[in-house]
């Protein structure tokens, strides 16, 4: 049994070659190299954990993994849900909320994980399905950068939604600034603040052009 634990140190893929490995052995092999847990039949919860500490991607080679595997899997590495079917909605904000990106291999996300991956980075609009105006109306209130993405239409269709957005007496210094920078926006949007925006937004786009 030592004589395979020391080779294991060495060599941690050897684990596959010894029968029924104790779980000292295991935990040896995975935490030498994550992917050592495909080897090992039926490894223990401490095993599992292990390895999905050591790498998230270990989750691929774990069946049915217990949902604290999943967890931290994702805590690990955000990009491991790929190899999760139909994860739980925590699980989705967990991994969106650290890397926005991983929204593309979430099928069917939720609109909330959605939203969340949007306010970070408007580039991931590229990711979302299945869009319609009730969607692009949500998504237009978390980042206004999302009209890069979108035709001249439902530009159009959206400025009621961006114009109430705008005119909130609580809308955030970001929004108004990126607003303000919004080439993809073809109309002056100075004067459309002066129409529209609150007392803030206004507020903010003096600011603005005092310190440009």
């Amino acid at each position: 049994m030592e004589e395979n634990l020391n080779i294991i140190q060495k060599d941690p893929y050897f684990i596959k070659n010894i029968d029924n490995p104790t779980d000292e052995m295991c935990l040896c092999a995975v935490r030498n190299a994550w992917n050592a847990v495909k080897f090992i039949k039926n490894p223990s919860m401490e095993v599992m954990e292990e390895a999905v500490k050591n790498r998230g991607w270990a989750l691929q080679f774990i069946k049915l993994p217990p949902y604290e595997i999943q967890k931290l899997a994702i805590q690990r590495d955000a990009d491991s849900i790929r190899y999760l079917r139909e994860p739980s909605l925590e699980l989705q904000l967990m991994a969106v909320q650290r890397d926005w990106s991983v929204l593309k291999y979430i099928e069917n996300p939720f609109l909330e994980v959605e939203k969340v991956a949007i306010n970070k980075n408007e580039e991931a609009m590229r990711y979302i399905t299945n869009l319609n105006e009730e969607k692009l109306r949500v998504f237009v209130v978390e980042n206004i950068k999302i009209v890069k993405y979108i035709d001249e239409y439902n530009k159009k269709q959206l400025l009621d939604t961006i114009q109430f957005k705008l005119g909130e007496e609580n809308v955030d210094n970001k929004y108004v600034i990126d607003f303000i920078e919004c080439e993809a926006l073809k109309f002056n949007r100075v004067k459309f603040i002066h129409k529209h925006g609150s007392k803030k937004a206004k507020q903010i786009l003096v600011d603005y052009k005092l310190g440009t």
